[in-house]
């Protein structure tokens, strides 16, 4: 699914081009589509471009392999219809920018530049999260990295909690990028939801509370372009994810540092039903899930199904491509 961002002038460049030479920049974007959009979510993640228009984006454009920037921190914003570049503040409004044109001399306070093309960087949510910590962006191999510091891993943490994405488009000018500029945005994290199994639920069980152990919510990420291949070095101590919500709608999503894990996970739920009379009683019941990884851009579904003798945790059949 393919969205258009409307395009917007350049505040200080030179406006005594000609009409022809005047061309505006626009911008497609897409994001790996997975899931409908679900409003009661914990964490706020994105699975397609009618997600990314709840969020404004911020795009930087660099002169071609080089760190000088022709836009920095340009801002875009979905107003009714369309996407389009936008004044910092609120209520902000629409501005345009256009393509430098082609052979012309750039003259920043730092060096003189030959226009060529442009390498576009893009990041959602337009105001970095908290727990990315040292971004960076290499304008010489393209490559990304930074440090996931802290990530809350409780439901009251990761509430309205924004998934960080990132995408690009390299050596793009007016003619190679005349139909727009695609921006691929990608997952760095992965994240899970939580289900309890039909026959639970038909059996009266509910769940408030959800605990997995030896998590770890702290590490250093790095994208290599010239393969394409992300890795994450987890770091610090481990924690668990403590869930205090029904997970009978599965509505709720929540990021995860993508890890390898050496033993079992333990799963503790508190669930409900009732033993003899019409007041349902609390339980708490323990298993174990085998070694396993979270991947980088999937998401994992988690589905319980509690009997008065057993808890059992079905992952097999719940893991997609994001």
């Amino acid at each position: 699914m393919t969205l258009l961002l409307a395009a917007g002038l350049l505040a200080g460049c030179s406006d005594t081009n000609t009409p022809e030479q005047r061309n505006e920049i626009v911008v497609q974007t897409d994001v790996r589509p997975m899931t409908q959009r679900i409003p009661a979510r914990r964490a706020i993640t994105y699975g397609s471009n009618a997600e990314l228009q709840a969020e404004d984006l911020r795009i930087d454009a660099y002169f071609l392999n080089t760190a000088s920037k022709y836009l920095d921190g340009a801002k875009l914003h979905y107003d009714a219809s369309a996407w389009k570049f936008w004044t910092a503040g609120e209520p902000g409004e629409q501005v345009h920018y256009y393509w430098p044109v082609e052979g012309s001399v750039y003259d920043p306070a730092s060096a003189n530049i030959t226009v060529s093309s442009l390498d576009f960087v893009g990041y959602c949510p337009f105001a970095t999260p908290a727990y990315i910590e040292d971004l960076t962006y290499n304008t010489a191999n393209h490559d990304v990295s930074f440090t996931c510091a802290a990530l809350p891993m409780t439901s009251a943490g990761q509430a309205s909690l924004k998934e960080f994405m990132f995408g690009m488009a390299l050596d793009k000018n007016k003619t190679n990028a005349a139909s727009g500029v695609n921006l691929s945005f990608v997952h760095p994290f992965a994240r899970i939801k939580f289900l309890l199994s039909s026959a639970s639920v038909a059996n009266g069980v509910t769940i408030d509370s959800i605990a997995i152990t030896g998590i770890k919510n702290n590490g250093s990420f790095s994208y290599t372009h010239s393969t394409g291949i992300s890795a994450w070095t987890p770091s610090g101590s481990t924690t668990n994810l403590i869930v205090s919500a029904s997970p009978a709608t599965g509505e709720d999503y929540y990021l995860l540092v993508p890890q390898t894990f050496a033993e079992p996970l333990t799963v503790t739920v508190r669930a409900n039903w009732n033993d003899w009379g019409d007041t349902p009683v609390a339980h708490i019941l323990s298993t174990t899930i085998a070694p396993d990884s979270w991947q980088v851009g999937y998401s994992y579904t988690y589905t319980f199904h509690v009997t008065a003798e057993d808890l059992t945790v079905n992952i097999t059949n719940f893991t997609e491509q994001w």
